[in-house]
């Protein structure tokens, strides 16, 4: 920020702090107005619609936009995935997942299905229902309590080993 006009920088420092620097902000050379978050999107956020970057002319306008990316609450999200959205069902046993699991796990599915087998074991009790097999190695699962959880998982594991697509089909 060294290199910037002064005003710029203090615009820039503001909406970052005001936001609680949860979002890198910048002026393009294009003069547009960009704001990255900083955190990755949940599978919540993501199956909501929820954006990574956000674009505008001014600088509040990029507020305007920050602020209504932050009032979504997780309830929020699951509603507006379900109107803008309607994940693949693919007949799974996922009647008793909450709404808003429902929701990711249906993003889930719709992204991963192709590299990864899903189960959900909606036996009361267990300990972590929400699980994939990799369908490069059926010995290798992952489990979680929570869909948003096996999201990381799944991103993590697929970083390290990537499905060879002549096995995914």
């Amino acid at each position: 920020m060294d290199d910037l006009n002064p005003t710029v920088a203090a615009t820039v420092t503001a909406i970052e702090t005001e936001f609680g620097n949860r979002w890198g902000v910048w002026l393009s050379d294009t003069e547009q107005w960009w704001a990255a978050r900083r955190q990755a999107l949940t599978a919540a956020q993501q199956a909501a619609g929820c954006v990574p970057y956000l674009q505008a002319s001014d600088p509040d306008a990029l507020r305007h936009q920050i602020a209504d990316e932050e009032a979504l609450t997780p309830g929020q999200c699951a509603e507006r995935a379900a109107m803008t959205s309607s994940p693949r069902d693919t007949g799974k046993e996922t009647e008793q997942v909450d709404k808003e699991d429902e929701t990711v796990w249906g993003y889930l599915q719709h992204h991963w299905d192709t590299a990864y087998e899903f189960e959900y074991d909606k036996t009361p009790g267990t300990a972590k229902p929400f699980r994939v097999r990799r369908k490069d190695d059926q010995a290798k699962t992952l489990e979680a309590e929570t869909p948003d959880e096996l999201d990381t998982l799944i991103a993590e594991d697929y970083q390290l080993k990537p499905v060879s697509r002549e096995v995914a089909p």
